[in-house]
C-alpha cells in the first residue's frame, strides 16, 4: 500500500523547541542587541557618570500561551485485527504530521477575526463556513499570524508580474535582518513557485547551487535563501487575502 506524502514542514527547521512540562501560559526572555560603540575620552573626576539604564543588555519578553488541540481517528476492531499495515503505528504518526501541518497553518493563516468580511483566509466571507481546507476553527483561535501581521503592518511588495528582482525586494522589507542569509527562510505557495521556476536566474541556481536538489528538508534556494511549500499557504487573492471562491485565488 503506497501513501502520499508530504513535503517536511517548515516547523522542524525553526530555532529553539520550549519542549514538554511547559506551563499552560509562560513568559520567556528575549536577549537584546548592545547599543554601537561611542567615542571616549579619559575620565575626570565627576565627568564620567555612569546611566545605568543605558549600560545594560536590553532584553524583552515574550509570552507564549499553549492552545488545546485534538485529532479523532476513529478504528474498528475488525480493522485492526486485519489491517496489512501496522495500524496503530501508522494512524498516531499520521496524527502527529497533521498536528505539525496545523500548527504551521496557525502560524501562517491565524486570524480571530470573525466577521462577514476581514479574515485574511476569507476575506468576503464570515470564516467558520467558507475555509477550503476545513481549518477555520484552527485559525479563530489564535491572535494572529505571519501573513496577518504582514498584511496589517503593510509589509507587502506589489510585484505585478514576478521577476528575479522582486524576491530581493521582499527580502529588503527585513532591512538589517535580511544580510544573514543562513537566518532567513522563503515561505511561497505552489502559483509562485511554479512560476519562479520559468525565470533564468532561478533555474540557474537550480542547476548549478548548493541546493540543486532537496537539501536539510528545503526544496531548493532562491536569493540565496532556503526555500518551503508550506501545505497551507494558499494562493491569494490581488490583496494578498484569500477568497471564499476558489477561482480568485491566483496570486502568490
Amino acid at each position: 500500500m503506497t501513501m502520499p506524502g508530504r513535503q517536511p514542514s517548515f516547523i522542524q527547521a525553526l530555532p529553539g523547541f520550549h519542549g514538554f512540562n511547559m506551563g499552560i501560559s509562560e513568559t520567556l526572555p528575549i536577549k537584546g542587541i548592545l547599543p554601537r560603540a561611542k567615542g571616549n575620552q579619559e575620565w575626570l573626576t565627576g565627568a564620567g557618570a555612569i546611566n545605568e539604564g543605558k549600560k545594560r543588555i536590553p532584553t524583552d519578553s515574550v509570552t507564549i500561551t499553549q492552545k488545546p488541540l485534538i485529532i479523532q481517528v476513529d478504528i474498528s476492531k475488525r480493522f485492526i485485527n486485519y489491517s496489512i499495515d501496522d495500524l496503530m503505528t501508522y494512524v498516531t504518526g499520521e496524527m502527529a504530521r497533521s498536528i505539525d501541518v496545523d500548527t504551521e497553518f496557525a502560524i501562517l493563516n491565524a486570524d480571530p477575526t470573525d466577521t462577514a468580511t476581514g479574515n485574511i483566509n476569507c476575506n468576503d466571507a464570515k470564516p467558520s463556513t467558507t475555509f477550503a481546507d476545513g481549518a477555520d476553527d484552527l485559525s479563530l483561535q489564535f491572535d494572529t499570524s505571519i501573513r496577518k501581521y504582514m498584511l496589517d503592518n503593510s509589509l507587502t511588495v506589489n510585484v505585478g508580474t514576478l521577476e528575479w528582482t522582486h524576491f530581493i525586494a521582499v527580502r529588503q522589507k527585513l532591512g538589517k535582518y535580511a544580510i544573514m542569509l543562513n537566518d532567513l527562510m522563503l515561505l511561497m505557495d505552489s502559483v509562485c513557485y511554479h512560476k519562479a521556476l520559468t525565470l533564468d536566474e532561478f533555474k540557474k541556481a537550480n542547476e548549478n547551487g548548493r541546493s540543486s536538489t532537496i537539501f536539510e528538508g528545503a526544496i531548493s534556494n532562491i536569493a540565496g535563501v532556503d526555500l518551503f511549500l508550506p501545505e497551507s499557504f494558499q494562493a491569494t487573492t490581488s490583496d494578498g487575502t484569500i477568497s471564499s471562491t476558489a477561482a480568485n485565488n491566483t496570486k502568490g
